[in-house]
C-alpha cells in the first residue's frame, strides 16, 4: 500500500484505533464504573479477564472432577468400600465406569448397590458380570428417559 500523503496516512490509521478501541470497548461494556468507557482503563480490564477466564476453564475441569470422584466416594462408602479399593475392584471385574456419567447416587440406590456388588466380588463369574451389564443399562436408559 502507497500512501502519498501524510494526511492519507494517518487517516488510515486513525479507522483502525477506532475499530480497534470499539473492538475492546464491546468487551468491556457489562463491566462497571470507568472501566466501560475509558479506553486505558478498559484495556486492562479485558486483558484480565481472558486471563481469568483461560485459567478458569482449567479450574473447571478440575472441581467437576473432584464432585464426580466424591459422589462416586459417597456411593461406595454407604455400602461400605472406599474410592480406591470399589474403583480397582472394577477394572478386577472388567467393569468401566465413566467418572462423569456414572455417579452412582445420581442414578439411583439399586445401581449403586448393584455395582458396589459387583465391585466387591475377588473373582466375578462371567454370568454374573452380563447379569451386571444387564441391570446397569435398563436402569441407565429408565434414568435418561425420566
Amino acid at each position: 500500500m502507497v500512501f502519498l500523503t501524510v494526511p492519507l496516512w494517518l487517516r488510515s490509521r486513525v479507522t483502525d484505533r477506532y475499530w480497534r478501541v470499539q473492538e475492546v470497548l464491546k468487551h468491556a461494556r457489562h463491566f462497571r464504573g470507568r472501566k466501560n468507557r475509558c479506553y486505558r482503563l478498559a484495556v486492562r480490564a479485558v486483558t484480565r479477564a481472558f486471563v481469568k477466564c483461560t485459567r478458569s476453564r482449567r479450574l473447571k475441569k478440575r472441581s467437576l472432577r473432584t464432585l464426580w470422584i466424591n459422589r462416586i466416594t459417597a456411593a461406595s462408602q454407604e455400602h461400605g468400600l472406599k474410592y480406591p479399593a470399589f474403583i480397582i475392584n472394577l477394572i478386577k471385574c472388567q467393569v468401566e465406569l465413566n467418572r462423569k456419567g456414572g455417579p452412582a447416587p445420581l442414578m439411583g440406590r439399586l445401581t449403586s448397590t448393584a455395582l458396589c456388588s459387583g465391585a466387591s466380588w475377588e473373582k466375578a463369574s462371567p454370568v454374573m458380570i452380563v447379569l451386571l451389564f444387564v441391570s446397569l443399562t435398563c436402569l441407565c436408559v429408565k434414568f435418561i428417559f425420566q
